[in-house]
């Protein structure tokens, strides 16, 4: 499982290395989602450190969850031309927050896997993601995969869709055989390096488009 981590530890930061690199030529949104891949990254050390330590991770994946939603959905938000679908996207943070704090308190201990709230998140965040390709496709003035919005879409939309059942079954795999717990963690890894790809290509298309103006 330590192996794991450390795999996990260089794969998340491969996309913060690139967004450094590229940081000169970011955009202000894109300086956001930097933040959450940076965010990520620090999460996937520690994680690293508290495996090899033998120490439980998972209040480090409750606080996380509340932040990865969080900034997600500013970057969203400041994407989203549309007054009321603003709106909504700037009052769901405090709501997930709401729920977040309402289930650590009252329902869910912070010592156990939460599947409550993590499959909350994935729902709204899919939601709001295909949406903004929704958007994305409306503009026919260059070609989709050149837009770095489109890959940070892509990114949140297959990790979130594709974790969405994983998610809501997460407590019960956790607590089966062995085999099924690795094979859940398995597949959430596999989706994680994907969506970290998809960050690296969006750093890329931003640079390219703020340095050579590829529309």
């Amino acid at each position: 499982m330590y192996i794991l981590y450390i795999a996990s530890v260089f794969i998340s930061s491969v996309p913060f290395i690139v967004g450094i690199v590229t940081y000169r030529y970011l955009s202000k949104d894109m300086k956001i989602v930097l933040v959450y891949i940076f965010t990520a990254f620090l999460v996937e050390v520690l994680n690293a450190v508290l495996s090899y330590l033998s120490i439980p991770n998972i209040i480090v994946f409750h606080v996380y969850t509340l932040l990865e939603f969080s900034l997600l959905a500013y970057v969203f938000l400041q994407w989203q031309p549309e007054s009321r679908v603003r709106t909504i996207i700037k009052w769901s943070i405090p709501s997930f927050f709401s729920i977040w704090l309402i289930d650590k308190l009252l329902i869910h201990s912070l010592y156990e896997f939460d599947s409550f709230v993590v499959t909350v998140e994935s729902v709204l965040l899919v939601t709001i993601a295909m949406y903004e390709l929704y958007d994305l496709n409306k503009d026919i003035n260059y070609s989709i995969f050149r837009n770095p919005k489109f890959w940070v879409t892509a990114a949140v939309l297959l990790y979130f869709a594709g974790n969405l059942i994983v998610f809501s079954l997460g407590s019960f795999i956790l607590s089966e055989k062995a085999i099924a717990s690795i094979a859940w963690i398995l597949f959430h890894a596999s989706l994680n390096a994907i969506a970290y790809l998809l960050f690296v290509v969006a750093f890329v298309c931003q640079y390219r488009l703020q340095k050579y103006g590829w529309r």
